[in-house]
């Protein structure tokens, strides 16, 4: 049986150096550059330990999907963002809100965590 463990986890130390290296306005690239991670990995964390863009990326049209790693990636629309809100809120689990909207699991996950970092974004220039 082959040894499928990673060996190269995400440390708390890397972990806190994602942080400061972003917070210092490093770009994800620049971060896997420096510590020898993933892209995938670097915006991970960032998205789950809310670090936000040095550059706040400015609102755009509707996307078209595009293609990653041979998959079609359509992104959320208002809608979509509305609806599995009101599920969560709702209780409903992420892999029923996941069945529903017709995504992955992790995408409603992702999803969630996006949008909570856009509300505490939002907040946080109401009260400037």
């Amino acid at each position: 049986m082959a040894n499928t463990t990673k060996t190269n986890r995400t440390t708390e130390a890397d972990k806190e150096e994602i942080v400061r290296l972003r917070k210092a306005g490093m770009s994800k690239r620049a971060i896997v550059d420096k510590l020898g991670k993933s892209i995938g990995t670097v915006s991970h964390w960032c998205l789950v330990l809310g670090i936000d863009s040095p550059q706040p990326k400015t609102a755009k049209g509707a996307a078209k999907p595009f293609m990653r790693n041979g998959r079609e990636v359509r992104q959320f629309n208002p809608e979509e963002d509305r609806q599995l809100l009101d599920w969560a809120r709702e209780g409903i689990s992420k892999a029923e809100i996941a069945k529903r909207l017709g995504r992955s699991a992790s995408s409603v996950s992702y999803r969630l965590l996006t949008l909570a970092r856009r509300d505490r974004l939002s907040e946080r220039g109401s009260r400037r």
